[in-house]
């Protein structure tokens, strides 16, 4: 694909300003994975004339865009240089003149460099341009600062294959010093580079206008977005790089908005690009980063529009499937991470929201609210289906949509829509890439099998993809899903029952699904056999009804116990969803069954509210099984979802025991000493109504 050099940009001269340069050069899309991705960063915010005012937020910037490059890039840390104020390299003139041409002479046709300079630029009565270093000296700088065309000379003969180079300039707020009038804007230092081959230019603002600090973030206005951008925000076709089109669009867009929403001022953002420049080169190589993280950074990026557009109030619905174009679904392929997903974004938002200044919806009053409208996934393109939504929870003007858009292997590509209740009008979208754990892929819904050799390294795999163990385990779990259900293998040492009336509900297996069928109304309790009989070995497992762990968190106080009855007394589907990480252990211990029990077998017969010799708990009962064999439609449907994961015992941690046989005068004492170990398997029952399954 040809690059838009419909975009050229003549630059014009401004003579009051100073800058923050980014100069970055990348690799084609074509060919995203050749070559080393090097980075030199450049800070200045201290200098040593008085008659260059100090940028304090220009060490914010420098480090956000390390962390950023390192953490969310492909840019390895040994291959990152940091130039700033104390640190190992200064960021002087003789310093920079010595160390930065050696560290280019570095880089080959195939390799990515990112050069980023951050502090005031200048221009001589002569018309010359420069950086200015810390040891800048106004009357000498030719020699105590960086000449721009020196800067062109080096990259021109740089040997890296494209070149991006980005400016900020003319920060409002810092012109107030007479002796250093000359200060340009970031244009008039594009100018020099306009020609060279292979380059691309953004500079932060038009010439007339000046570039704003985000004081709230104690950051550069057009930094912070950037950073933002390639954490994951810009990446709008999902495909996990970020490229040169989508880093300024999201850019231009963010920047233009917050300038006019926090100052009411302009700021465009501007693009500069040589005639014959070909493809869409890649910024960055998106490296996916914890579920929990991803979850957090959205967050955040939400509660920044909440603050800029001043809006009072939001509700978080449940994360759609996208994965299949053709029909959104709730649950889908992704089993019980879309709830996860949203209450994990609504805890976030709940700590941000009081130095945010908005609102957050009740869950429990928007659950309500949603049941009793009926709500489906089809109303989320009916004004006035929303409308009424926003009316019957005492107005919310913002409803947040996550969607999974899609899944290979580990990684999962996530997007939120804020959308406006009223003028149907999308505020903002934000994305991210996520690393799903073990655990976090044993909530998908899906049943299969760990086996030994899932976690031997294989030297040639591991030379040839460097994958991990985990992703290697991921890998073979999504190949077993594929095919049929875990309890039809005879190698698997567990059976997994559904018992109504004291007797084994029988379910129909289709592909890697179990579907049992239910009645509303029906009491149930959940059966575990170990096959091996009392000779097997001690198990910890992790049992999850709907999302919702089946015991108590550890050191509940009393008003939490009592909130905990209450919700499992009404609608217990209002509580949150439990990831499994946190999820409290059974411990199945064959060996401790008593001897008038003849086999090793458990039965967990609702929602445990206290432990002890004096168990108590609330009874499973299905309220409203799934009328659907495939995704949900109702944001209200019960998920009919059961969650059973084994794992390898281990030593530490406290846990929670029960003996086999017991009726609902439980003893449920707790164990310490035993703890959730390696993952050996996961089973998961879909209670369904009757009807559609033709019973």
């Amino acid at each position: 694909m040809k690059y838009d050099c419909s975009q050229l940009i003549q630059l014009t001269v401004l003579k009051k300003s100073l800058l923050t340069l980014i100069l970055i050069t990348f690799v084609p899309v074509t060919d995203a994975d050749a070559g080393i991705s090097r980075a030199f960063l450049i800070g200045v915010s201290e200098y040593e004339s008085p008659a260059a005012p100090d940028l304090p937020l220009v060490k914010n910037d420098l480090n956000h865009l390390y962390t950023t490059l390192t953490t969310y890039g492909q840019f390895e840390k040994k291959h990152v240089v940091r130039a700033l104020d104390g640190g190992v390299i200064n960021a002087e003139s003789k310093a920079l003149k010595k160390v930065f041409p050696q560290w280019l002479s570095q880089a080959q046709t195939e390799d990515a460099i990112l050069v980023y300079f951050s502090g005031h630029g200048f221009q001589d009565a002569s018309g010359n341009l420069y950086l200015a270093t810390a040891d800048f000296d106004i009357r000498n700088p030719e020699e105590t600062g960086l000449p721009v065309s020196w800067l062109r000379n080096q990259l021109a003969s740089c040997k890296a294959g494209f070149k991006l180079l980005i400016l900020d300039s003319c920060h409002a707020g810092s012109e107030k010093n007479a002796e250093m009038d000359n200060r340009v804007s970031a244009k008039e230092l594009g100018t020099p580079f306009e020609d060279l081959k292979n380059v691309v230019t953004i500079a932060s603002s038009q010439a007339d206008e000046k570039s704003l600090f985000y004081f709230n973030q104690k950051r550069s206005l057009f930094s912070f977005w950037m950073t933002e951008g390639m954490k994951g925000h810009a990446d709008f076709n999902q495909d996990g790089m970020i490229d040169i089109d989508e880093l300024y669009k999201y850019v231009s867009r963010r920047v233009r908005h917050s300038a006019n929403a926090l100052y009411s001022k302009s700021q465009t953002p501007v693009r500069i690009v040589r005639t014959g420049v070909i493809d869409v080169p890649t910024v960055l190589k998106l490296h996916p980063q914890p579920l929990k993280q991803t979850l957090s950074n959205m967050a955040e990026h939400i509660s920044i529009v909440m603050q800029e557009n001043k809006l009072e109030q939001l509700g978080v619905l449940e994360f759609l499937d996208n994965t299949n174009t053709l029909q959104e679904k709730l649950g889908g392929d992704f089993g019980l991470l879309g709830k996860f997903c949203s209450e994990e974004i609504e805890r976030q938002l709940a700590e941000l929201k009081l130095s945010g200044g908005f609102g957050l919806v009740n869950r429990k009053r928007l659950r309500s609210a949603l049941k009793e409208q009926g709500f489906k996934i089809d109303d989320l393109s009916s004004n006035l289906k929303l409308a009424g939504l926003s009316k019957s929870v005492g107005n919310m003007p913002v409803v947040v949509l996550g969607t999974f858009q899609s899944r290979k292997g580990r990684v999962v590509r996530l997007r939120c829509n804020m959308q406006q209740t009223t003028g149907f009008e999308d505020l903002d979208t934000i994305g991210g890439s996520a690393e799903l754990s073990l655990d976090e892929w044993a909530m998908l819904g899906h049943s299969a099998a760990v086996r030994a050799e899932d976690r031997q390294v294989n030297p040639f795999n591991q030379q040839k993809e460097d994958i991990s163990i985990q992703t290697q385990v991921v890998n073979r779990l999504d190949a077993r899903s594929q095919g049929g259900h875990i309890l039809l293998d005879p190698a698997f040492p567990f059976d997994v029952q559904l018992v109504i009336n004291d007797k084994v509900r029988q379910g129909v297996v289709r592909g890697n699904d179990y579907f049992v069928p239910v009645k509303q109304g029906e009491v149930y309790s959940i059966r575990i056999v170990n096959k091996q009989g009392k000779q097997g070995e001690t198990i910890v497992m992790k049992l999850l009804v709907d999302g919702l762990d089946t015991l108590p968190r550890a050191n509940s106080d009393q008003d939490d116990k009592a909130g905990l009855m209450k919700a499992l007394e009404t609608e217990y589907w209002g509580l949150p969803v439990t990831h499994l990480t946190e999820a409290r252990s059974w411990i199945l211990d064959p060996k401790a069954i008593p001897r008038e029990y003849p086999d090793a077998t458990w039965e967990v017969r609702g929602f445990v509210t206290q432990t002890g010799d004096d168990g108590k708990l609330r009874e499973f009962k299905v309220v409203d099984a799934a009328e659907s064999l495939a995704g949900r439609q109702g944001f209200t449907d019960q998920i009919g979802l059961i969650t059973v994961a084994f794992y390898k015992a281990k030593g530490s941690a406290r846990a929670l025991g029960t003996a086999a046989g017991q009726e609902r005068d439980e003893n449920l004492k707790e164990r310490s000493g035993i703890a959730a170990g390696n993952l050996m398997g996961v089973v998961h029952l879909r209670y369904v109504d009757a009807t559609s399954l033709g019973e």
